[in-house]
């Protein structure tokens, strides 16, 4: 998976080949330290 941001403060996009659209993008963890992703659809 490739991993980039818009920007600096943005959100960690993630997609499965360089220039696709992005498939998820990961938000933070969760207060057990689980990563918290958001599937795009």
């Amino acid at each position: 998976m490739i991993h980039y941001r818009l920007n600096r403060k943005g959100p960690h996009f993630f997609c499965d080949k360089e220039g696709e659209t992005p498939t998820a993008f990961w938000i933070g963890v969760t207060s057990t330290g689980e990563p918290f992703w958001k599937l795009l659809t």
